[in-house]
């Protein structure tokens, strides 16, 4: 127990790092661009003799409020659902509105990933299995330039597994927690991201073909997925 709890922060260690280093040394790319002008820019970026042209590109205004800072990236990107968003949004106000601590938000939710793998790797095949699976993670290439990304995938990922670890839980046992761990996760998870709505359909499928007689339980997870999401 005691060798699997070293490995483990070894991991996290592990993990951290490669998160970590390099972080500062690539600038934001478009996709981050677009998001950070509609933020309160860093004075490097206002003083910049290019700042009037990449206004132009983004068509930003002032965004004051919550409200006009979704609305504003909304019409930029009409696919955009506004939790990461709103994350953001208060992190640029009430953190720091450099392009690496919007990143180190990023950095934060790839870390919680890490962990909460393990936890579903270790209900699934064991110990071993949920180690493998979080170094897998750990190193990943591309968690790690999600977890490095001033964009709502590394949040995404982290609810999407959190998601699925809910559902194997509600699978296995018929206690209530599990329900509402559900609901909660794919309710955040549809706001991070339109094609969240496929990982509830592969469930689903996945409950059909497994457990075809239980088909009273999966009417009502169907139900609780759809009321969650539907808004």
């Amino acid at each position: 127990r005691d060798r699997w709890k070293l490995i483990f922060a070894l991991l996290l260690l592990l993990g951290l790092a490669v998160r970590l280093v390099y972080i500062t040394q690539e600038s934001i790319w478009w996709d981050e661009f677009a998001t950070v002008a509609f933020l309160e820019p860093p004075p490097e970026y206002r003083q910049s003799p290019h700042f009037e042209q990449w206004n132009q590109v983004v068509i930003r205004q002032p965004s004051p409020t919550l409200r006009a800072f979704l609305r504003q990236n909304s019409e930029l990107d009409p696919a955009a659902m506004p939790m990461y968003l709103a994350l953001e949004y208060y992190w640029n106000r009430h953190v720091h509105s450099s392009p690496v601590a919007l990143r180190l938000l990023s950095v934060i939710f790839g870390m919680a990933l890490l962990p909460v793998l393990f936890l579903l790797g270790r209900r699934i095949y064991g110990t071993q299995a949920g180690l493998i699976a979080m170094c897998c993670a750990a190193l990943s290439p591309i968690h790690i330039q999600f977890a490095k990304q001033i964009r709502m995938y590394g949040l995404m990922t982290l609810l999407a597994v959190v998601a699925v670890y809910a559902f194997h839980r509600i699978m296995e046992t018929r206690q209530r927690r599990w329900w509402l761990l559900y609901a909660a996760a794919m309710l955040l998870l549809a706001w991070t991201h339109p094609f969240a709505l496929l990982l509830p359909f592969v469930q689903g499928l996945f409950w059909l073909l497994a457990c075809p007689r239980d088909l009273v339980r999966l009417v009502k997870f169907t139900a609780l997925t759809i009321l969650v999401t539907l808004p």
